[in-house]
């Protein structure tokens, strides 16, 4: 009897499991950004997206500086990357909350002249009613190797005599 009414129990009353969210990036390895125009494809894997949510990719120093670069949202349009207290609406939206997997496109932009070396690549999620944050589970390395231009000598014109 006893047996009856524990599966009345889990037939009428289901026990909910929620799983957490998670969320993780990657890209053609390895990332070398040769030009601050040359775009990179940032690909993001979610599980158990909570609710609709805007996400971006941005460059850091691996010393912890400011976020920089711009990444392209849904409307296509370049958005340049601000502080993560900043206004996060203009970030690539995804409102379907079963979507498991999504590309942004990323760019260093023409608002920096980074210097060349190492640089992370972060991502984020924010959530749509108050732009919190939650940082990806990993994030990538990309090689800035800007060229550096040669100085030409210019001959200094000899006084006539």
């Amino acid at each position: 009897m006893a047996f009856l009414v524990l599966l009345a129990l889990i037939l009428f009353f289901p026990v909910s499991v929620f799983a957490a969210f998670s969320f993780s990036i990657s890209a053609s390895d390895p990332i070398t950004i040769s030009d601050i125009s040359q775009e990179i494809l940032i690909n993001f894997s979610l599980s158990n997206l909570p609710n609709p949510s805007y996400f971006r990719a941005a460059f850091q120093k691996e010393s912890g500086d400011a976020y920089f670069g711009q990444i392209k949202n849904n409307s296509g349009d370049w958005v340049d990357i601000v502080a993560l207290n900043g206004d996060c609406q203009n970030y690539y939206s995804v409102s379907d909350t079963s979507t498991t997997s999504f590309s942004i496109p990323l760019r260093v932009g023409s608002n920096t002249s980074p210097d060349p070396g190492p640089y992370l690549i972060k991502a984020h999620r924010f959530t749509q009613t108050a732009c919190s944050t939650t940082e990806a589970g990993n994030f990538l390395t990309a090689d800035f190797v800007f060229p550096t231009s040669t100085p030409t000598s210019i001959p200094t014109p000899k006084p006539s005599s």
